[in-house]
């Protein structure tokens, strides 16, 4: 099973949820976020990362950082890198800014992306359940994921107190195969 939840900006934003393309997630990705779904996750130790960053999760762990940290700073990307949006400038500091409707674009295709990982979790040999968190705001997107792990989550339970930001989590939930 996956559970999907969404703070209330993200699914005033997304309205009926809806995957572009009609062959499936994978059909309705940009192409970058495609190549990575497709490729998958692998389990490295206790660590589980994205195939293409198992060298990031080779690196030694620092004395404060857990393992679920490990995960959410090996996995964690800008969805606006490989998303194609229109970034303006808000200011002459050069603070970047996304429309409304491009941050739409970035969470739909960051949903899309949470759902192909939650289900690679299945598709382990050793199955296990993966939470993937999707940002958006109005500078840019960003995806991370960590294996659940009893009394650890990477984001807030309270998903309305992030103010100035649409946040998603998506969540496999293991049960009797």
């Amino acid at each position: 099973m996956i559970s999907v939840q969404m703070n209330d900006a993200a699914a005033d934003s997304v309205g009926t949820f809806v995957p572009v393309g009609g062959g499936g997630l994978l059909d309705g990705l940009v192409p970058g976020l495609r190549e990575r779904a497709q490729a998958g996750v692998v389990r490295c130790g206790e660590v589980v990362v994205f195939a293409d960053q198992v060298e990031r999760a080779a690196r030694p762990l620092g004395k404060s950082v857990d393992l679920t940290q490990r995960e959410v700073d090996a996995s964690r990307f800008h969805l606006d890198d490989v998303v194609p949006v229109d970034k303006g400038l808000r200011d002459e500091l050069g603070v970047p800014v996304i429309s409304e409707g491009d941050q739409r674009r970035i969470l739909v295709q960051g949903l899309m992306l949470a759902l192909c990982i939650a289900r690679c979790g299945h598709s382990l040999s050793e199955p296990m359940a993966l939470r993937c968190i999707v940002g958006v705001n109005s500078t840019g997107g960003t995806f991370r994921f960590h294996r659940v792990r009893p009394g650890e989550q990477w984001h807030s339970a309270d998903l309305d107190g992030y103010d100035e930001e649409k946040v998603a989590v998506v969540e496999t939930i293991l049960g009797d195969r």
